[in-house]
């Protein structure tokens, strides 16, 4: 067969496009294009609907466009064999888009193709191949393989279903592109409405007030322009076509936008550097038009902005003055003319109203002190001078205030003086002298050059004030409030104290002291008297010693002083008496502690007091006072409670503490009646106790009820050794002491053993039960106590309903070193089915000391292990057989 190459070259147009392809564009009336598509293939895939699409509202008023693609099919003949390659060449449109701002030649050129490539024989289809191709790359052609080849007939190729590709880079590409322009538009916009605002913006009239407004717009346009800068339209529509959206129509706007927010900056900046001065230049205009709230809000913006602006500062202390505000007025003006340095102007401006300030101040204090409010007026001239030495290189009214100042100290001075003349007259002349002290202080401190006699004031005063204190003293004594009168002789001595020498006769006080102190103690003496008539021995004995105490802290004579011994000493007579014939009586009465009190009292005061005339034989009447009173005690405790011997020792003790109180310890009488006691004792001892307790002995050894005989021996054994004298028997404590000692501890052991176990503290319960079995193989108790069924401990272990108890067992039986015995226990639980975790610790413990005693070098642990516990029962034995496992390995 010859080779030969095909060349065909197919023109597809909109309106003469392969069969089931048509494509068509019509204008609208609305100059809006609108595209119509219907059975679109081929170069009309979905892809490139979604492009025209995108592109059909960018359109407006454009006519039609005529679409033609080109391509090329090449086909090679060889033998038995087809071979066929199509490729693209070329889309092209009868004009260029530019309203797109790009042109369809690149935009529109399909990725790839597939199409059926059908193989004819007489017009008939005898083989198909469907072919695919990416477009851009060197693909081998596809190949017919014809097997049978029939003479005499025609074959032809043909293409059917050519269908082109789309990728969406195609869709994406035009997308960008759009939001380019759209963004291209939006921008153009945006910086025209950008100049219109900054133009008219640069013509208003500023306002300081506006200052964070303008800073909050300037931040917006900013921001505005930054993202049009930022916006990526400037590289996608970077184009040279006259038609297209090029950036650089609109860069100029955008850079006088930048200029104009770059001025607009400069501006703002050098208002916020000047903002003081155009607040001060607001604050004088209304100032001048008398709008005075305003103006003060205006110097104080312009302080908010540079606080060290003097002029402001200065038109702030106008304002504080002129309304009365001087205080506020004197500090800024103090500020303005040392710290913030103002213009000469200002500073010349500042001094005048410095001085009114001054005058203000000197004015206010004469005013003061023409009204005599001196203080005042001095405060005024103080203010006055502190304020003007306040102000450097100032010195207007600093001579002239500190003159005043000195005039009104004199003045104030004599005012003083004045009132105390006038005080003096009035008969107060304690007050006299107080505000006389004040106005010589008030000299003294502020150096008042004075005339004035004021020694000879002072004298006067104070005798009249000595005077009145004399006759005040008088009074109280003729009235007999001696009380009184001492306060008032206190005061009067120190008003000598603080004017020394000035009284002249101070003689007269020390007569009238006398006369009062001596009053005060015949008063003193004449209230024991009266008390003494009472009977209120007490009381006047206090009064007494106070009256002893009163002439010697006074230092009176000595009459006084013995004339106030004499009445102590008839007084504790009086009471030692007393308490004796109170005992007395009170003995009369058998009341003998209370007459023992009585006695022992008067006995006291009779060792205090020198001077008594004491009661003969006192002490023997006491001593027979304090035997009645022991012999009350017996008799009492013989009537009342004769068999009871605690009664008994109470009243034994209660004597011998009588008896050792009053040294009547040898005395006949009282060693009888303690004999009388212990003889009653033994007698209740050996006749009612221990009899009581010898047959409660009895009832409860015939009861087998060991722990209470123990007891019962216990306070038989406690009464011999209570009354050893009183030859006590003690056959039963010997005949019984041994046999209750061994029973009451076994059954002591059984009781704790069977309480342990109802506990479930079986542990300990079998080491009660083998403390029992120790004690049941004394005779003494097998011959009285039957056998409890524990002390046959393995088998009660071994037939316990609880498991615990032969876990508790087979633990005590490992601590015995009886390994076979815990070993059966633990087949014994294994058998009963408990489980594994409640026996593990045992199983741990048992195969440890089950390796360690069977042990042997030469021998196998495994078949050691076998031999206690079978192959098959491992599993149950786990615990068991890691611990013998483990140890017996440790060993070797």
């Amino acid at each position: 067969m010859k080779t030969y190459l095909l060349f065909l070259s197919l023109f597809c147009m909109p309106l003469f496009l392969p069969a089931q392809e048509v494509l068509l564009f019509d204008d609208t009336p609305s100059k809006t294009v609108v595209y119509r598509y219907s059975q679109l293939n081929g170069p009309s895939a979905p892809a490139l609907q979604q492009i025209f699409r995108l592109l059909q509202p960018r359109q407006p008023q454009q006519a039609a466009l005529d679409v033609y693609y080109r391509y090329q099919l090449r086909i090679l003949e060889g033998t038995n064999t087809l071979k066929n390659c199509i490729q693209w060449e070329a889309v092209e449109a009868d004009r260029a888009p530019r309203p797109f701002g790009f042109t369809f030649e690149d935009l529109l050129a399909p990725s790839g193709a597939t199409y059926n490539l059908e193989l004819l024989a007489d017009e008939e289809v005898v083989a198909t191949k469907c072919i695919e191709q990416v477009f851009g790359q060197t693909l081998p052609g596809y190949t017919f393989d014809f097997s049978e080849i029939e003479g005499g007939v025609f074959y032809t190729l043909r293409i059917s279903d050519l269908t082109f590709k789309y990728s969406s880079r195609h869709v994406q590409a035009v997308q960008q592109r759009m939001r380019a322009i759209d963004q291209y538009f939006i921008a153009n916009d945006k910086l025209t409405a950008l100049h219109h605002s900054l133009t008219a913006f640069r013509q208003l009239e500023p306002q300081p007030q506006q200052l964070d407004s303008y800073r909050q717009q300037l931040q917006n346009y900013e921001e505005q322009l930054r993202k049009i800068c930022a916006n990526p339209f400037w590289n996608i529509l970077a184009l040279d076509t006259p038609d297209a959206h090029d950036p650089d129509q609109i860069k100029a706007k955008q850079l006088t936008c930048q200029e104009e927010v770059y001025a607009w900056k400069s501006w703002l900046n050098e208002l916020t550097v000047n903002l003081h001065i155009l607040y001060f230049e607001q604050g004088v205009t209304a100032y001048q038009n008398g709008q005075l709230h305003h103006a003060r809000e205006a110097f104080h913006a312009s302080l908010r902005s540079n606080d060290c602006y003097a002029p402001s500062h200065y038109f702030l202390a106008v304002l504080d003055f002129e309304q009365g505000k001087v205080e506020d007025a004197a500090q800024r003006i103090r500020l303005v003319l040392n710290r913030y340095n103002p213009d000469p102007n200002t500073r010349e401006d500042a001094s005048h109203l410095a001085s009114g300030i001054v005058r203000f101040y000197l004015d206010a204090g004469q005013d003061a002190v023409a009204l005599r409010r001196y203080p005042e007026g001095v405060a005024a001239y103080q203010q006055a001078l502190a304020f003007s030495e306040s102000i450097k290189g100032f010195h207007f009214g600093q001579a002239e205030a500190r003159s005043r100042m000195q005039e009104a100290y004199y003045l104030d001075f004599h005012d003083q003086v004045d009132q105390v003349v006038y005080t003096q007259k009035a008969g107060q002349y304690q007050r006299a002298l107080e505000q006389l002290s004040e106005a010589l202080e008030f000299q003294e401190r502020f150096r008042v050059n004075s005339t004035v006699d004021t020694e000879s004031l002072a004298r006067g005063i104070v005798n009249d004030l000595h005077q009145e204190q004399l006759a005040e003293i008088r009074s109280y004594r003729y009235q007999g409030e001696w009380d009184q009168a001492l306060s008032a002789v206190a005061s009067a001595e120190k008003l000598l104290q603080a004017y020394p020498g000035m009284v002249d006769q101070p003689q007269q006080l020390a007569q009238e002291k006398q006369q009062v102190l001596l009053g005060k103690h015949q008063k003193m003496v004449a209230s024991a008297e009266a008390m003494i008539q009472q009977q209120r021995f007490d009381q006047a004995l206090t009064e007494a010693e106070a009256s002893l105490q009163f002439v010697r802290t006074y230092q009176l004579g000595n009459s006084q002083e013995r004339e106030s011994q004499r009445l102590i000493t008839r007084i504790q007579q009086y009471r030692y008496d007393r308490f004796v014939r109170g005992g007395e009586r009170a003995q009369q009465e058998g009341n003998y502690t209370s007459a023992l009190e009585q006695y022992q009292r008067a006995q006291a005061l009779e060792q205090q007091v020198a001077t008594l005339l004491p009661k003969i034989g006192l002490a023997q009447q006491i001593k027979t006072t304090a035997l009645l009173e022991a012999e009350r005690i017996y008799q009492s405790v013989l009537r009342q409670s004769a068999d009871d011997n605690e009664q008994l020792a109470q009243a034994k003790e209660q004597v011998q503490s009588l008896a050792n109180r009053f040294n009547i310890i040898r005395e006949a009488q009282l060693v009888g009646i303690i004999g009388q006691l212990n003889e009653q004792q033994c007698t209740n001892a050996r006749d009612l106790l221990l009899p009581r307790e010898e047959d409660q002995l009895a009832d409860e050894l015939q009861a087998s009820d060991y722990l209470a005989a123990r007891a019962t021996l216990s306070r038989i054994d406690a009464l011999h050794k209570a009354y050893p004298d009183c030859a006590l028997n003690d056959a039963s404590l010997q005949m019984n002491q041994q046999i209750v000692t061994v029973c009451a501890a076994y059954q002591e052991a059984i009781q704790a053993a069977e309480t342990a176990e109802h506990q479930q503290q079986f542990s300990r319960a079998i080491e009660y039960y083998v403390t029992a079995k120790d004690n049941y193989a004394d005779a003494n108790v097998q011959a009285r106590l039957a056998p409890h069924p524990a002390l046959n401990l393995y088998a009660y272990i071994n037939d316990h309903d609880n498991y615990r108890m032969p876990l508790a067992g087979a633990h005590f039986y490992l601590d015995q070193r009886e390994h076979d015995r815990s070993l059966e226990l633990l087949n014994l639980m294994i058998d009963r089915g408990i489980e594994q975790r409640q026996t593990e610790g045992l199983q741990l413990r048992l195969g440890s000391a089950l390796a360690v005693r069977h042990y042997v070098a030469s021998a196998n642990w495994k078949e050691t292990f076998y031999s206690f516990v079978a192959k098959k029962d491992r599993k149950a034995y786990k615990p068991l057989y890691r611990s013998f496992r483990k140890q017996w390995r440790r060993m070797a």
